[in-house]
């Protein structure tokens, strides 16, 4: 009988992402996971200018996620991180799940992906470096990178490239700027493009709009089923480098 916000992942196996989908279902409760990333305002400023029809056709994104993780980072809270049966694998699922997240949430539904996974600075079973490529059902391409192996944290990067607009967006972690801007319609931005800051989203947005769609009843602005979908895009970059070959989802 209680709502359930959850960490990401909303799980690692869709099996039983799907059975607290359908409990929460059953038991008529608010389910969301946490993908705060959304509440970003230079995101939420891209998804009006694509949903507006600005950058025409989607042909190409990108989400690099390079961040440093030491030894003491996967040994902490008993070596968890570090075990694929506990964890269900490593910077995929637990730092750039946020990135495939936004992904999805501008480019749609995934037709396939592939991709290639290793373990190359770090002793553990899971992997600290990935790539992916992911076709979506729109024909669109993204391209995904991430490792917790570089020797120190760089900005996380989002791109989006239409047939009549470019945007990339970098973030440290605290503020998110725009990178380049390359759009006839957006006006002032384009001149304040390397300059104009926009503060990053908080949990505590995510958990506001929580407990708002609980008093109002209506869904959550991020749902179960939209953790579910992440997690199948890493599962199937985890599945396509281990059979090497293309996965369809």
């Amino acid at each position: 009988g209680k709502h359930v916000l959850v960490e990401k992942p909303i799980d690692i196996s869709l099996e039983r992402a799907e059975k607290l989908i359908k409990a929460c279902k059953d038991n008529n409760v608010k389910l969301s996971v946490i993908s705060q990333h959304r509440y970003d305002k230079a995101v939420i400023w891209l998804k009006k200018g694509i949903d507006s029809g600005l950058f025409g056709n989607l042909i190409l994104g990108r989400a690099s996620v390079k961040w440093n993780r030491t030894k003491n980072y996967y040994e902490s809270g008993f070596g968890w991180r570090r075990k694929e049966e506990i964890s269900g694998g490593g910077v995929l699922i637990l730092q750039a799940i946020h990135y495939v997240d936004l992904l999805l949430w501008l480019f749609g539904d995934v037709k396939s992906v592939y991709g290639k996974i290793d373990t190359r600075v770090h002793n553990m079973e899971v992997e600290d470096v990935g790539a992916g490529v992911i076709k979506f059902k729109s024909g669109a391409i993204a391209v995904l990178e991430g490792t917790t192996g570089v020797i120190k944290n760089l900005p996380n990067e989002l791109e989006v490239h239409g047939e009549k607009a470019s945007v990339i967006l970098n973030d440290n972690g605290e503020k998110c700027w725009i990178k380049v801007c390359n759009m006839n319609n957006f006006g002032y931005y384009e001149k304040l493009k390397n300059k104009f800051i926009f503060k990053l989203g908080k949990i505590s947005a995510q958990i506001n709009d929580f407990i708002n769609s609980i008093i109002e009843n209506k869904e959550p602005f991020i749902s179960g089923e939209d953790g579910k979908k992440a997690l199948e895009v890493i599962l199937g970059i985890y599945k396509s480098s281990k059979l090497n070959k293309e996965v369809k989802l």
